[in-house]
């Protein structure tokens, strides 16, 4: 068969288009440091939320994980924040202070934002730093209103209908 002597026919083999590789964004080191800390025990609502959202968005949970820690060195205090739209509350732990009771007491406030948002389950990821503000422990725990004794449970419904209230 006669090639046509333009672009539209000819014998020879088309070139390949060349691939396009899309990348996701570029993980700040905290956001790098959690995922590895975590290691297999995955935490969906974490992942999920790197994932999906822009890079500027990234760059915003590390600053409220800078703001909790430097607001903490200031009132020596644990701190949470919540990403609602993945129901995922980050608490930014003081290492010296996580004893079981401590630990307890977190897990209840979290359940109480999962109260307030109607929730039947809900994820807590805890980071504990040390003195010199470096990522030392990550924990994660979904949650749900049958992982508490029937009296945390009573803390957890009262919490979560002040919070409610707020609104």
């Amino acid at each position: 068969m006669a090639a046509y002597q333009g672009d539209l026919f000819s014998d020879a083999e088309p070139e390949p288009e060349p691939m396009i590789i899309e990348e996701g964004p570029v993980l700040p080191p905290l956001v790098k440091n959690i995922l590895s800390l975590l290691g297999s025990d995955h935490c969906e609502a974490f992942e999920s939320f790197i994932d999906e959202v822009e890079e500027n968005v990234l760059d915003t949970f590390v600053g409220a994980v800078n703001k909790c820690l430097n607001d903490q060195r200031a009132d020596r205090k644990d701190k949470m924040f919540t990403i609602f739209d993945y129901q995922l509350s980050v608490v930014v732990a003081m290492e010296k202070r996580l004893d079981q009771l401590r630990i307890n007491e977190l897990r209840n406030n979290v359940g109480g934002v999962m109260v307030s948002q109607d929730a039947t389950t809900w994820t807590s990821l805890t980071l504990t730093f040390d003195d010199d503000m470096e990522l030392k422990h990550v924990a994660q725990e979904v949650i749900t209103p049958r992982d508490f004794s029937t009296y945390d449970w009573k803390i957890v419904r009262v919490i979560g209908s002040k919070l409610k209230n707020r609104t």
